[in-house]
């Protein structure tokens, strides 16, 4: 089913990190090396494997221009969203053995309509590690805490920051986070 770690205390994204067993690193091997079932050999070295360090698990086959987010990078991103202390992490999780992850940060709710209907904002920050998933920072109203959640919310109608792993991330990141924090009506910085 693969599920997440709901955090129920609300801890800090780097705290959710470790409970959600998230705390490992992306190292990129030097090229692609390999066997056919014939026995033939090949070397790529315009492909690389991303390999998780705690477990030495191959994520995925991708171009030597792949341009890691670690998870550690993600958690901070997160904590520089809920800086002002409106966004919590509500769960985090770590999919297909680490290929896909997740935190999914909860705002204040607030009720709406003549019933006085709960509403509960989410941001949805989600990377990939095997080429699958680029960096996805979005509103959702889908509380994220399985593959199947996950799914779902990705298809949603919220606003969506999405890039690709080249190295031309970084310097996207600054303008999804603010305007994250602009859509849960917090600091803009």
């Amino acid at each position: 089913h693969g599920l997440g770690t709901v955090v129920e205390e609300a801890p800090t994204p780097e705290e959710a990190l470790k409970i959600a067993d998230m705390d490992w690193v992306v190292n990129k091997t030097m090229g692609v090396r390999g066997g056919t079932s014939n026995g033939d050999t090949f070397h790529s070295d315009k492909w690389v494997l991303n390999v998780r360090s705690d477990t030495s698990e191959v994520l995925g086959c991708v171009s030597e221009n792949f341009s890691p987010i670690q998870n550690r990078e993600l958690a901070h991103f997160c904590t520089e969203l809920s800086m002002d202390s409106v966004v919590k992490v509500e769960s985090a999780g770590s999919l297909l053995g680490g290929r896909k992850v997740w935190f999914l940060l909860k705002s204040d709710t607030f009720n709406v309509g003549p019933n006085d209907d709960p509403v509960t904002p989410y941001i949805l920050v989600a990377n990939g590690h095997d080429g699958s998933l680029a960096f996805t920072d979005m509103t959702t109203s889908v509380r994220v805490v399985c593959n199947n959640t996950l799914s779902w919310a990705m298809q949603g109608s919220g606003k969506v920051f999405s890039y690709k792993h080249s190295s031309g991330i970084w310097g996207k990141l600054p303008a999804a986070k603010i305007a994250m924090r602009k859509a849960l009506g917090g600091k803009q910085d």
